[in-house]
């Protein structure tokens, strides 16, 4: 088992490297973007992301979730490249198709869904990055997180970010294109790494056609569609409906707390990225495979959990220090976004089960949806009474009711004993430390980033006090302890 929790956490640890240099770089050259792009060029850019977006979720039918999912389903190399190879076909001609109307009527048609953005050049340009990207990179990220190769993973993923990031400086920056100039970046981003793309597709697919494959593929991803929609409109809703009820400035502050705290679902995502094989592989007959990926499970929500921890300890002193007084709003925010992405990392545990091993896809769509329609509907009813900390409370809830909506669909499908109880024993933990700490430290800087040091081993200790840790893994520990104070006597 140890030797497994090593292996997941090499692994993570490159799915969030490739997160946090994309990310990170783009918060770098904010300051540097904002300079040579007006808010309209901002607004401009972000509605032409959510068109091209829609169309890619919409045009594919879902197709993302298959070529993930179907992979574990094929022995045969032969028969899995002629999977893909399908599966590749209808990426090319069915958004291909839509995306050649668009080219006809596109004028007409976005005249009426974004009167305030010109179909020619933005929406377009939107569109067809996507476009490049949807058939060159898309299959290929999903085949390697797979395979486990995660590696070659974030390198294509590094790749997409710095080729539209070099275009983006020169046409932005130095030729002052606006937010047109950006739209092309992405596109001709897109289209170069598509060359590298093309190798691992020539590796992953042959070109073939069969109905039986794609009936297969959609039967499991078409469900998944309103998944995919809804998922976008948990991420974005709160914004929209915030930009609706309150100043601008208190959206911007929001903004900034939201980012701090979405530092977390780096963590989260990379985590289950690493994890995700081990549902594709998973036989449930094998209790020894089972046991392992119920043991995962509670080290990756614990996992995340602390790094949450740290997160909501330690934000609120890098806001006084680093970040004008005028954000300090931001501070309530980011413990409710970091509880959120805490109970995404428990919905992940079983969503992985239900889709990736079970294929249940239609009560995850279902799920997912109510909960979108739920995020949209307290926003509204919270945000006019406590502002943006009425957002945060809404993410951290609506992600805490869609676990239990999707807990309660796997146990009826097949109740793998999770072990609930340890997950939310650390989570309890760690609401109960960040509370005490937060109440105790004082305003000196320094004397509450002592305070917050020993709250995370108190933390430990806590844990140790309510039973978290099992017989065997108080044994390893203490192990590693007695190898540590051998080590430095």
């Amino acid at each position: 088992m140890l030797k497994l929790v090593k292996q997941l956490f090499k692994k993570t640890s490159t799915y969030a490297f490739g997160d946090f240099l994309t990310k990170g770089v783009g918060f770098f050259l904010l300051p540097l973007y904002t300079a040579y792009l007006t808010p309209e060029d901002y607004g401009i850019i972000s509605l032409a992301t959510v068109a091209a977006t829609i169309f890619t979720i919409i045009s594919t039918g879902g197709l993302k979730g298959a070529v993930l999912k179907f992979y574990y389903d094929f022995d045969e190399d032969g028969e899995r490249k002629q999977f893909y190879g399908t599966l590749w076909l209808f990426y090319l001609l069915v958004p291909g198709l839509l995306l050649f109307i668009f080219e006809l009527k596109g004028d007409v048609i976005f005249e009426n869904i974004l009167p305030s953005v010109a179909y020619h050049p933005y929406i377009r340009l939107a569109l067809w990055a996507a476009y490049v990207k949807t058939i060159f990179s898309e299959m290929p990220l999903q085949i390697l997180k797979a395979k486990s190769e995660a590696t070659k993973h974030t390198l294509l993923k590094i790749g997409l970010f710095v080729f539209s990031t070099i275009f983006t400086i020169w046409f932005v920056v130095f030729w002052d294109q606006g937010a047109k100039g950006l739209l092309f970046a992405k596109f001709l981003g897109n289209l170069l790494i598509a060359i590298a793309a093309i190798y691992y597709l020539y590796k992953f697919v042959q070109i073939t056609f069969k109905w039986k494959y794609l009936k297969k593929a959609l039967l499991y991803s078409l469900p998944l569609v309103p998944h995919f929609l809804s998922h976008w409109v948990l991420s974005s809703s709160d914004r929209l409906v915030l930009e609706y009820f309150v100043p601008l400035g208190e959206v911007g502050v929001y903004n900034v707390g939201y980012t701090i705290g979405s530092a977390l679902s780096m963590i989260a995502i990379a985590g289950n990225n690493a994890i995700i094989p081990m549902y594709g592989d998973l036989n449930l007959k094998d209790q020894s495979a089972v046991n392992n990926v119920i043991q995962t499970a509670t080290y990756y929500v614990a996992t995340v959990t602390f790094i949450g921890l740290l997160i909501v300890l330690f934000a609120s002193d890098f806001i006084l220090i680093a970040i004008p007084e005028s954000y300090y709003g931001a501070i309530g925010v980011i413990p409710w976004v970091v509880l959120g992405y805490v109970f995404m990392s428990l919905y992940f545990t079983q969503i992985n089960l239900l889709t990736i091993t079970l294929s249940k896809t239609q009560v995850v769509g279902i799920s997912t949806t109510v909960a979108a329609i739920l995020n949209v509907g307290l926003n509204i009813l919270l945000i006019p009474h406590l502002g943006m900390v009425g957002a945060a409370i809404t993410t951290a809830f609506t992600y805490f009711l869609l676990f239990i909506g999707l807990k309660i669909f796997a146990k009826q499908a097949y109740p793998l004993p999770f072990e609930f109880m340890r997950m939310f024993k650390i989570i309890i933990a760690g609401l109960f430390t960040f509370l005490l700490t937060n109440y105790i430290a004082p305003e000196i800087i320094y004397l509450s980033l002592l305070i917050k040091l020993a709250g995370v081993l108190f933390f430990g200790f806590l844990l140790y006090s309510i039973g978290f840790f099992s017989k065997k893994e108080l044994k390893f520990i203490k192990n590693k302890i007695d190898l540590i104070t051998k080590k430095y006597e």
